[in-house]
């Protein structure tokens, strides 16, 4: 059965790195102790984890029988998996994240974080990055909102003519 991740939560990422997974992600994977999850840094400044079971999907995708795989082949297997970490929720629902993965992605240990759902991912942004990404998208949403309305008047007046 596939687990799609909806919503969004405010947390921090401590001085160690520490970060928690809000119960309600936990509750959808079906696990806390002992959650694996896959983080891959993402452009756009965030960080994007997958259970174990998407991670695989995407993985067999990169699977290869061919033992000398050519050369684009091998350089998009090694950019796949070597920026990618496995994590590991303790028992009281955090994971580390790396801190070569923080700075990947334009982040570091000690700072406020969103977590989000995005169907079947996990985004982690900070929260100032967050924010601005919303207020940008909500700006695009408006406008098209006041285009619709334009098209509407016109298809309006035409009709009552």
């Amino acid at each position: 059965m596939v687990k799609f991740f909806c919503g969004n939560f405010e947390t921090k990422i401590d001085a160690k790195g520490r970060m928690m997974i809000p119960s309600y992600f936990r509750e959808v994977a079906g696990k806390t102790e002992g959650l694996v999850l896959y983080a891959v840094p993402q452009s756009g400044d965030y960080i994007a984890l997958m259970l174990e079971e998407e991670w695989q999907r995407l993985a067999d995708m990169f699977t290869t029988n061919d033992p000398v795989p050519d050369v684009e082949e091998a350089e998009n297997i090694v950019w796949f998996f070597s920026r990618m970490w496995r994590l590991v929720c303790d028992a009281q629902g955090r994971v580390v994240i790396p801190e070569n993965l923080l700075k990947a992605v334009g982040m570091q240990r000690d700072c406020d974080v969103v977590i989000a759902g995005m169907q079947r991912w996990i985004g982690i942004w900070s929260r100032k990055r967050w924010e601005e990404r919303i207020e940008s998208k909500d700006k695009k949403e408006e406008e098209k909102s006041k285009s619709y309305e334009k098209v509407r008047e016109r298809v309006k007046k035409k009709s009552d003519s």
